[in-house]
C-alpha cells in the first residue's frame, strides 16, 4: 500500500538538491489542451494579473490518481477560475511523453482512469511542457505541483486541500478575494436503496452557507424541493437529502436556486447525476470476500445498518515480515471469507478503512482490484474498490472509504442454503496440543515465522487434535482454507 507513495517521496528527497532555486522565474510555454484550445502561460494568463497551478502528472502515477480524486484542484479552479472570482487558473499536464493521449480518457492498460471526469480546468497532454519543469531536477517524479505567481515567481508545492492551496498563493502571491454565495453540487454517482437521495453541496464561495434550496428533477419534471440549512464554510460540504422514490430507467438531475436567500452567484443549471440503485438480496445469510493488499495489517472494514449500527466488520489481518510496515503474510494479496446475517427491510452500507491512510493500493491476485465484495448464493450483490487514497480508524489518517446504500434487504428473508462456518482452535497458547473444531472439512498449513512449512493436514473435520509438542516454544501461523474458510490463526506453543 505504501511501496509506490515511498518512492515517489523518496525521488522528491532525492531530486530536492537539484530543483528550481528560491525566487526562480516560470518557464513559458504555449500547448494546446485535450479538446484544442490554446494556453500560454504568460500572454493569457500572468500577463493578466492571474495567478498559475501547474499540475505535472502522468497517467499511470497512481499517488497522481489519488490527488486527482480528491477534487481539490477541482474546487480551487471553481471557486477562482473562470466560473469564480477569475483570480487564478488550473493547468493539468500529462507529462509522460510515452502515454498515448487515449490514456487521459481512461483508455488502456497505461492509465487508472477517465482523468476527464469531474475535471473543470484545462488538460494538456505535452511532454515537452513537462520536460521543462523537470529539467533542474537530477530525477524528476510525479506528481510535480508548481505555484506560480502572476508575477511569474514559481514555487514547487505540496499535494494541499484546496484550501492549502488558496492559502498558499493568498499568502505568497497575493490574496485571493473570491465571491460570495456560490456553491455547486459536483457531478457524481449517487447511491440509493430507492428512496432518500443524499447529494453534497461544496461552499465555493468567500461566505458561508446558511440556506439553501435545491430541486430534483425526474425526466424534465420536478419532483422535490427541498431547503437546506447550516453552516458550511468554503470547500466544505453540507448533505441535502431528497424524499422521493427512485426509478431505476428515469434521468435525474440537481439545480441549486438559491444560496442565502440570493441566485447563486454562478449559475451551474442543471447537474446530471448517475443515480445508483442499490441491489436487493432476498437471503438471511450472505458471503462478504475481502480482497487484501500487501499489508493486510492496515485494512479493516464495517457494515452497517440504516441506523448507523454495525452488523458486521473485520480486520485488521495478519501482519507480514517482509518490510517494518507489516508487508506480506500469509494475509497478503488473497481473499479472506466472511459469513454475515442480515434482517428484513434494511438498507445496509459498506465502510473500508485503512490505517496508513493510503487506501487499499495494490492490486491482489485474487481479484481484479483490492476491495470487498458482498455475494448472495455466489452471486455478487456490490463490490466497493479498495484502490484509493482514503484512510480511518487512526485518527491522523483520512477519511474512511464508505459506499452508502450499498445494498437493501428484501421484506422476507429466506433461511434456505444458509449456514454459519465455525473455527475454532483451543487452548492457544497451549503446550503444544490444540484442539480444532471445525463445521466444514479444512485443509492446514502450520508454518513457521520464516514462511517453513512445519505441519500440514487434509480433510480435517469435526472435533480432532493435532499435536505440535514437538516444536520449539514461540509463535506459528496455522493457515485454514475450505469451501467458504479463508482465514489464519496465530499459535503460540509455550
Amino acid at each position: 500500500m505504501k511501496k509506490i507513495l515511498l518512492t515517489i517521496f523518496a525521488l522528491a528527497t532525492v531530486g530536492a538538491n537539484a530543483q528550481f532555486a528560491p525566487g526562480s522565474t516560470a518557464p513559458d510555454f504555449t500547448a494546446t489542451d485535450i479538446y484544442g484550445n490554446s494556453h500560454s502561460l504568460y500572454t493569457d494568463y500572468l500577463n493578466e494579473g492571474k495567478h498559475v497551478l501547474l499540475n505535472v502528472s502522468a497517467t499511470w502515477c497512481g499517488p497522481c490518481w489519488n490527488y486527482h480524486n480528491t477534487h481539490f484542484l477541482a474546487d480551487f479552479y471553481e471557486a477562482y477560475g473562470p466560473n469564480g472570482s477569475d483570480e487564478a487558473i488550473v493547468l493539468y499536464v500529462e507529462g509522460d511523453p510515452s502515454t498515448p493521449v487515449n490514456a487521459i480518457f481512461g483508455a488502456g492498460n497505461n492509465t487508472w482512469g477517465d482523468w476527464t471526469e469531474g475535471t473543470p480546468y484545462p488538460i494538456i497532454d505535452s511532454g515537452s511542457v513537462a520536460n521543462q519543469y523537470h529539467a533542474p531536477y537530477t530525477q524528476p517524479y510525479f506528481p510535480m505541483i508548481f505555484r506560480i505567481c502572476s508575477s511569474g515567481i514559481l514555487t514547487e508545492i505540496n499535494q494541499l486541500t484546496a484550501s492549502g492551496l488558496r492559502n498558499s498563493f493568498s499568502n505568497n502571491c497575493s490574496t485571493l478575494t473570491g465571491v460570495p454565495n456560490h456553491a455547486y453540487v459536483r457531478t457524481q454517482d449517487v447511491y440509493t436503496c430507492g428512496s432518500d437521495l443524499a447529494v453534497k453541496l461544496t461552499n465555493l464561495g468567500n461566505n458561508n452557507i446558511t440556506s439553501a434550496v435545491l430541486v430534483l428533477k425526474e425526466d424534465g419534471n420536478v419532483i422535490d424541493t427541498q431547503t437546506f440549512s447550516g453552516n458550511v464554510t468554503q470547500f466544505n460540504k453540507g448533505t441535502v437529502t431528497f424524499s422521493s422514490v427512485i426509478n431505476e430507467d428515469s434521468d435525474y438531475v440537481i439545480e441549486i436556486q438559491s444560496l442565502n436567500d440570493v441566485a447563486p452567484h454562478y449559475g451551474y443549471g442543471e447537474t446530471e447525476i448517475n443515480v445508483i440503485i442499490s441491489k436487493t438480496v432476498e437471503k438471511v445469510g450472505l458471503q462478504v470476500n475481502v480482497y487484501t493488499d500487501n499489508y493486510p495489517s492496515e485494512i479493516s472494514w464495517k457494515i452497517k445498518n440504516s441506523a448507523g449500527t454495525v452488523i458486521a466488520n473485520g480486520g485488521p489481518y495478519q501482519a507480514g515480515t517482509n518490510d517494518q510496515f507489516g508487508g506480506g503474510g500469509p494475509d497478503a494479496n488473497t481473499t479472506k471469507i466472511h459469513n454475515i446475517v442480515v434482517t428484513p427491510s434494511e438498507c445496509y452500507s459498506v465502510e473500508l478503512y485503512d490505517s496508513y491512510g493510503d487506501g487499499w493500493v495494490y492490486n491482489s491476485t485474487a481479484a481484479p482490484v483490492s476491495g470487498l465484495e458482498i455475494f448472495e448464493n455466489g452471486t455478487s450483490v456490490v463490490f466497493v474498490n479498495g484502490n484509493g487514497n482514503f484512510g480511518g480508524i487512526n485518527p491522523n489518517t483520512a477519511p474512511e472509504l464508505v459506499r452508502p446504500s450499498a445494498f437493501k434487504t428484501g421484506a422476507t428473508l429466506g433461511a434456505e442454503n444458509f449456514q454459519i462456518v465455525e473455527f475454532s482452535v483451543y487452548p492457544n497458547p497451549s503446550t503444544g496440543i490444540f484442539n480444532i473444531s471445525t463445521s466444514e472439512v479444512v485443509k492446514i498449513n502450520v508454518v513457521d515465522i520464516t514462511g517453513k512449512v512445519i505441519y500440514q493436514a487434509s480433510s480435517v473435520q469435526g472435533d480432532t487434535v493435532i499435536n505440535l509438542s514437538n516444536l520449539q516454544s514461540g509463535v506459528y501461523l496455522m493457515n485454514v482454507s475450505g469451501e467458504n474458510i479463508n482465514k489464519t490463526e496465530k499459535l503460540i506453543i509455550k
